[in-house]
C-alpha cells in the first residue's frame, strides 16, 4: 500500500511537470517589463451626465409657462488610429422628459443613468515613445453630447420623439463619418516628432467639424417640422466630449461651451466651479451640467 500510494504520488509530480512544460513550449507566457508596465496603463473608463442646472428656463418667463422638459441625445463613439474597423457608435437612451418635467429657473434635477452613462473597457495609454518609435496607436473615446428641450406633445397630444429619433440617426451618422476619418482612416506619420500637434490639432478640427454640423441649416429645420407636425423640440446646443488614450506630453483643449478634448484620466465637470454650458444662440434657453469621467481599478 505504501509503494502505491507514493507510486501515485510520482505519477502525480511527473505529470505536473510534463503538464508545466507542455505549457510553456505552446504558449509563451513571459511578459516582458515593458508590457507589464503597459498592464498596469491599461484601465476601463466611465463616462456619466451627473447634474443638470435650468439657470435659464425658457418656459418659466412668465405665471402661464409650466417650466422646460430637458433631455439629452448622447452619441458615444471609440476608435483607434489607422486601425481599419475599429470604430464604434452607439445612441444612448434619450426618450425620457419625466426626469426634470417643469424644471424651472435655478433649479437641479439628477441625469437618468441610461440617458448619459456610458463605459469604456481596456483603454491603453501609450507613452510618447511608444507612439512614435514602437509603432503603437492611440485610441481615442468620448461622446457627442446634445442638449434639447421636448414640446412633449403632438397633435394627438400624445409624447412625440420623432424629431430626436432623426437628429439621433444623423448624428450617430455624422460621427462615425467623422470619427473614421479622422482618425481610422488618417495619414498622419506618428513616428515624426511633430505629428504630437498635428494629431492634437486633427483632434480640434474633428471636435470643430462635429459642433457645425450640429445646427441644422433652414431647410432641414423645416423637413424636420413638417414631418413631425410642426411641433418640434428646441435644440439647445451640443458639447463633444474627447479622451486620447496617451500618457503626459499630449497638450489638450478645453472649452467648456463647446468641446472637452483631455488625455484619459480621471475628472469631474462640477457644477459650482466648472460646468459644461448648453446656450441657444438668442440666449432664451441657458441649461449647465456637471459630469465625471472616472478611471476604474478592477
Amino acid at each position: 500500500m505504501k509503494n502505491r500510494a507514493l507510486g501515485k504520488g510520482l505519477n502525480y509530480f511527473i505529470g505536473l511537470f510534463f503538464l508545466s512544460f507542455l505549457v510553456g513550449a505552446c504558449c509563451d507566457v513571459h511578459l516582458s517589463e515593458e508590457a507589464l508596465d503597459r498592464l498596469t496603463r491599461t484601465h476601463s473608463y466611465k463616462f456619466s451626465l451627473d447634474e443638470f442646472k435650468a439657470v435659464e428656463a425658457e418656459e418659466d418667463d412668465d405665471d402661464f409657462d409650466s417650466g422646460d422638459d430637458p433631455y439629452f441625445i448622447v452619441v458615444t463613439f471609440r476608435s483607434q488610429w489607422q486601425t481599419e474597423g475599429s470604430t464604434e457608435i452607439e445612441v444612448l437612451g434619450y426618450k425620457s422628459e419625466s426626469w426634470a418635467s417643469g424644471i424651472a429657473d435655478g433649479e437641479t434635477a439628477r441625469i437618468p443613468e441610461f440617458m448619459g452613462t456610458k463605459r469604456f473597457n481596456s483603454v491603453v495609454s501609450y507613452t510618447i515613445d511608444e507612439i512614435r518609435n514602437e509603432g503603437f496607436k492611440p485610441e481615442i473615446f468620448g461622446a457627442v453630447v446634445i442638449s434639447m428641450e421636448s414640446s412633449a406633445q403632438n397633435l394627438d397630444l400624445s409624447v412625440n420623439w420623432g424629431m430626436a429619433d432623426d437628429i439621433a440617426e444623423e448624428v450617430s451618422a455624422l460621427l462615425e463619418e467623422t470619427v473614421v476619418e479622422f482618425v481610422e482612416e488618417s495619414t498622419l506619420d506618428l513616428s515624426d516628432p511633430a505629428s504630437t500637434g498635428t494629431l492634437i490639432n486633427d483632434l480640434f478640427e474633428a471636435a470643430n467639424e462635429m459642433q457645425d454640423a450640429m445646427h441644422p441649416d433652414f431647410w432641414d429645420i423645416v423637413s424636420i417640422l413638417i414631418e413631425n407636425y410642426f411641433s418640434h423640440d428646441d435644440f439647445v446646443n451640443a458639447h463633444v466630449f474627447a479622451y486620447l488614450g496617451v500618457e503626459d506630453g499630449f497638450p489638450m483643449f478645453s472649452n467648456r461651451n463647446q468641446y472637452t478634448i483631455d488625455k484619459a484620466g480621471d475628472y469631474h465637470y462640477d457644477l459650482e466651479d466648472n460646468p459644461r454650458v448648453f446656450i441657444t444662440p438668442q440666449g432664451e434657453f441657458h441649461y449647465e451640467i456637471s459630469a465625471t469621467l472616472d478611471r476604474l481599478f478592477e
